[in-house]
């Protein structure tokens, strides 16, 4: 080997070196993307930091890829429409204006519905949308030809996670069909360390499932399900208010979470000859439950008709 090919050798050696330990631009640890938001930024507004972050939600996604992380900073996110993501992303929120240590408790991050539209719509197809850090409030989602599903967040076509997140005063409501989810409608949703507060599943003239969360298979730990309910107000015809705080289709694995205050009734009876049927004021599931270290209490079923099908003030399921 002559000394111009041991030369060469080394000096691919050393591009290789440098190129391995380069930090991409915007790189996260994981080795994704992060793209910023920022209410207050008043840079380029291309998202590429916190000086130059995208100022709404919505932006940052059409710009991101598969795997990205959005960071979103402090503030109160009305953007007059819903988001939509078809992809599958990382919205982490808590971090204070222009950049710092996240901390959710100390500056939240707020995407709001003002109750005039749901807040994310979700129509990923692979992998898990992830949540980490912020508060989904005050959603609002009706279908004036089907269905209603998820006031908060709705995703029929992939997976869900959700990590220190809040949802609180949403509403899928229905005045011809049935309601589903009124928090929260998806496939496969984890929760953890999650509060899902005073959301409601609304029907006037069907059914309505799931006050705080409908899912097909439901994971939660470390967290709080309260205030939610599922109503049926009407006296059209038999209907079914199931699941006030959580309602599944296959399972439900809960741990070390409280379950408090939920509700599944039906009400406007006006005691005609029409039944009702209520399930699972806390937790309703068509299949599994499991559940340990957790607490339930103050869940309740109610309905005003003459024919009543109730079971399961705090809990039902089928296992």
């Amino acid at each position: 080997m002559t000394i111009k090919h041991i030369i060469t050798l080394l000096t691919f050696a050393l591009f290789c070196v440098q190129w391995v330990h380069a930090e991409p631009a915007h790189a996260s640890t994981q080795g994704q993307n992060i793209i910023y938001v920022d209410l207050n930024a008043n840079g380029n507004n291309d998202g590429s930091d916190w000086n130059n972050a995208f100022t709404g939600v919505q932006a940052a996604v059409d710009a991101a890829v598969s795997g990205d992380e959005i960071h979103i900073a402090e503030g109160l996110y009305q953007a007059g429409t819903e988001i939509t993501i078809n992809k599958a992303l990382t919205l982490m929120g808590g971090f204070p204006t222009g950049g710092g240590a996240q901390d959710w408790d100390s500056h939240p991050t707020l995407l709001d519905g003002d109750q005039n539209h749901r807040v994310i719509t979700a129509t990923h197809t692979s992998n898990a949308l992830k949540l980490v850090g912020l508060t989904i409030q005050n959603g609002f989602f009706t279908n004036s030809t089907y269905k209603s599903r998820g006031g908060g967040i709705e995703s029929s076509t992939g997976d869900l996670e959700f990590e220190h997140v809040i949802i609180r005063d949403n509403q899928a409501f229905d005045a011809i069909d049935e309601a589903y989810g009124g928090g929260v409608y998806g496939q496969s949703i984890v929760l953890k360390n999650t509060h899902i507060i005073n959301n409601t599943a609304v029907t006037e003239r069907n059914h309505a499932y799931g006050g705080g969360v409908y899912g097909f298979d439901v994971t939660v730990i470390d967290s709080t399900v309260e205030n939610n309910s599922a109503e049926a107000r009407s006296d059209q015809m038999e209907q079914s208010s199931v699941g006030g705080g959580i309602f599944t289709v296959s399972s439900v694995t809960i741990i070390n979470t409280l379950i408090m205050n939920n509700h599944a009734q039906n009400v406007y009876l006006y005691y005609n000859n029409h039944g009702c049927y209520v399930r699972g004021g806390g937790v309703a599931s068509l299949h599994d439950l499991y559940m340990s270290h957790s607490t339930v209490k103050n869940n309740s079923i109610y309905c005003q008709a003459v024919s009543v099908s109730g079971r399961g003030g705090g809990i039902s399921a089928r296992n």
